[in-house]
This record gives C-alpha cells, sequence and structure tokens, in this order.
C-alpha cells in the first residue's frame, strides 16, 4: 500500500485480542473531580477477568512518581 492510500481495515482488528491495548480512568478525588489515565498494554482479552484487570489496574496506580507516564 502506498503511502497516501487510507487503510480500509478498521482499527478494531489490526491487533489481535491476545494483545490490546486499554485506558483505564481511575478517578483520584470525587469532591475535586481528578482523574489519572492508565494506559495498560498487551492485555489479553480472552483470557483476562475483571477481578484481574482490576489487580492490574490497582499495581499501576502504586508506581513511584518516577515509573509514571504523564
Amino acid at each position: 500500500m502506498a503511502s497516501s492510500e487510507i487503510s480500509t481495515l478498521t482499527t478494531n482488528l489490526t491487533r489481535p485480542r491476545t494483545s490490546a491495548t486499554l485506558t483505564v480512568r481511575v478517578i483520584k478525588s470525587f469532591e475535586y473531580r481528578t482523574e489519572k489515565s492508565l494506559v495498560l498494554h498487551n492485555i489479553n482479552l480472552e483470557t483476562t477477568t475483571v477481578g484481574q484487570l482490576k489487580e492490574i489496574a490497582h499495581q499501576g496506580t502504586k508506581l513511584p512518581n518516577t515509573l509514571r507516564r504523564t
């Protein structure tokens, strides 16, 4: 495909279900309406349970500030 052509493949089909990237909004404060977007890479949508996803997100929020992406 030439660089000027637009792909007809939909974006949700370009990556396999075993390697998805998810963006999770973590609410830091209801009172001040602050939130942090947490990007999770390489999540297997076929085997990951809701409980596992919650644990991955919880671990992602525990990272020291020096390791977090902004």
